[in-house]
């Protein structure tokens, strides 16, 4: 047996050695955001320069300057006019590190804003253009094979975010690229202070609050996606919680109420409100308010499950916390949204 413990040694030692960046060359990129996508580029050579999508890279000239460099990126490998993008204000580039390469990426905006119809219609890959627009999660999937670009992604997106809670870049066009990163942290969440009011008016919106919110969580999916059962199951399990459900079905009848009031699961203990002949989202904004600000008035109910209509998505319920009443209240002075839910029935999702 041959004694290899120096050369474990020596390996393990090499794992602190730090790689010294190559200053040979200067790279520069360009990340340009319209909203909340991005732009990545393909080489469209008949042998091509890099293989998949990428961000926009290329060598610095002598003395170029940074933004002037990236913007020749964007011009050389996209084939877009220099004037159809802007550099956002106030953001510093951000340093990608390519093993000892560094690489530094600026932010530019599209100036021109998304074609009229639907944003998604966006998302789409073209195999003979030589670029595409991405949104987070599909920009993440496409740059799977560059960890290294993935990493700079992570590191705009939090840039971005922090602009746009400062009211240094808009949130537009569908919101800001990431989000779906740093949506979930409130302190990256816009700051949008609300008008003010006048005293009376705020002195009645105060003597209109209960005592302390009211816990809501909201289940979403497709019609038979399973809603119901995992209801059925939570109120089964509900711990010695008091819990108020509310229903509600884009149908002429309320079959998921339906399915509710007759099963034995439901106990005095609960109590139910239905939204009949619209969804949550939409048109009974005023019914949810009211329901659910006479429920935390009430003060009996520990929890409050929403259950809406198989084809209402979570994010317009979600936001219908913001939707304030006659009287200023809004849902968010009643009630705390904990939880969207979302149930898939895996059998059929792929």
């Amino acid at each position: 047996l041959a004694d290899i413990t120096s050369e474990v040694q020596g390996e393990a030692g090499n794992e602190g050695d730090l790689d010294v960046l190559d200053d040979s060359c200067r790279e520069v990129g360009a990340l340009v955001v319209r909203g909340c996508r991005c732009i990545l580029v393909r080489s469209l050579e008949s042998k091509p320069h890099w293989q998949g999508m990428r961000i926009p890279i290329v060598e610095a000239e002598a003395d170029e300057d940074v933004a002037r460099a990236a913007q020749r990126s964007i011009e050389e490998l996209c084939g877009v006019d220099g004037c159809e993008i802007e550099e956002l204000p106030g953001l510093q580039p951000i340093p990608l590190y390519a093993g000892s390469r560094r690489i530094d990426i600026v932010c530019f905006r599209a100036v021109q804003p998304p074609p009229p119809g639907p944003l998604e219609d966006a998302d789409t890959s073209d195999d003979e253009d030589l670029y595409d627009w991405y949104t987070w999660p599909r920009a993440l999937q496409a740059l799977h094979r560059r960890p290294h670009e993935v990493r700079a992604l992570h590191v705009a997106a939090f840039m971005l975010a922090s602009a746009a809670a400062a009211n240094v870049i808009a949130s537009e066009h569908g919101g800001v690229f990431g989000q779906e990163l740093t949506g979930s942290i409130p302190s990256f969440l816009p700051e949008s202070p609300a008008p003010s009011k006048a005293p009376e008016v705020q002195e009645a919106v105060q003597q209109v609050l209960p005592e302390r919110k009211l816990p809501v969580s909201v289940l979403s999916g497709f019609l038979g996606a399973g809603k119901s059962t995992l209801l059925h199951h939570l109120l089964g399990n509900r711990d010695g919680l008091k819990v108020a459900v509310i229903v509600n079905d884009m149908a002429s009848v309320n079959v998921d109420a339906m399915q509710l009031e007759g099963a034995k699961l439901l106990q005095q203990d609960e109590k139910m409100i239905e939204l009949s002949n619209g969804c949550i989202c939409c048109t009974l904004r005023e019914d949810l308010l009211t329901g659910l600000r006479s429920l935390a008035h009430e003060g009996s109910f520990d929890y409050a499950l929403i259950e809406s209509s198989g084809i209402s998505e979570p994010l317009p319920v979600a936001e219908t916390f913001t939707f304030e009443g006659d009287d200023g209240v809004s849902l968010g002075h009643v009630a705390q949204l904990q939880n969207l839910i979302t149930v898939v029935d895996s059998s059929t999702f792929l």
